[in-house]
């Protein structure tokens, strides 16, 4: 499995109303045909100087009401105005890497429905970030994790999401600060262990059971 960051024209991007975005997400945003703001997210977006949204999706309790763009206003309270938008996506069709802006940071309840929402929408992975984090799934398998300068990294942590024993491992050739050789964790323990190759700008994470990612970014 590939984890691309250093990917560009995506078919959409999100924007989320929490904290920070940094220089990678704004390029995707910029570039992509479908730009959805979680309701008052919009105007994060305007802040930054960034394309308008093509769409807003919320239930526009936060001003989403007067931006730019379709407005889609779903005002049921079930759903975050973060699943709103990916409930959304799906229906336009959207599958895939999905680079999601403004959401990490600021309230605590906040961050952790956003990580919860990873496993919303089973064809959508979002990649959530802000300006020096970014957080998305890993799945049962090889992962090989690629960054350009857009997007640079000072290590990875990998959180173990299952009750059962997750494996990882980085392959013998990996450039890695701290090489892991197939070492069972179940939560809550976390690693902070890092396995870069800085050369060619890839990570190789092997895992035997469902785990979330989360990378420090150099400021942009």
């Amino acid at each position: 499995m590939q984890l691309n960051l250093g990917k560009t024209g995506f078919k959409a991007a999100l924007m989320l109303n929490g904290h920070g975005v940094c220089k990678y997400v704004k390029h995707a945003w910029d570039g992509a045909g479908v730009r959805v703001a979680a309701d008052g997210g919009w105007k994060k977006v305007a802040a930054e100087g960034m394309k308008d949204p093509t769409h807003v999706v919320g239930d526009m309790d936060s001003g989403g009401c007067g931006a730019s763009g379709v407005v889609v206003r779903v005002p049921r309270q079930d759903n975050t105005d973060f699943m709103k938008c990916l409930d959304f996506l799906e229906k336009e069709g959207i599958t895939g890497d999905l680079p999601v802006g403004f959401a990490l940071g600021g309230r605590l309840d906040h961050l952790m429905t956003n990580l919860r929402s990873l496993l919303h929408t089973p064809t959508i992975r979002p990649i959530l970030f802000d300006s020096t984090n970014m957080a998305t799934l890993l799945y049962p398998g090889t992962t090989t994790i690629t960054y350009t300068p857009l997007y640079t990294t000072k290590g990875i942590g990998i959180i173990p999401l299952t009750p059962s024993p997750t494996h990882l491992s980085t392959p013998p050739r990996a450039s890695a600060s701290y090489p892991l050789r197939r070492r069972p964790w179940s939560p809550p323990p976390v690693s902070n262990g890092t396995s870069t190759n800085r050369r060619s700008g890839t990570s190789h994470t092997r895992l035997g059971r469902p785990a979330t990612t989360a990378r420090t970014l150099d400021p942009t």
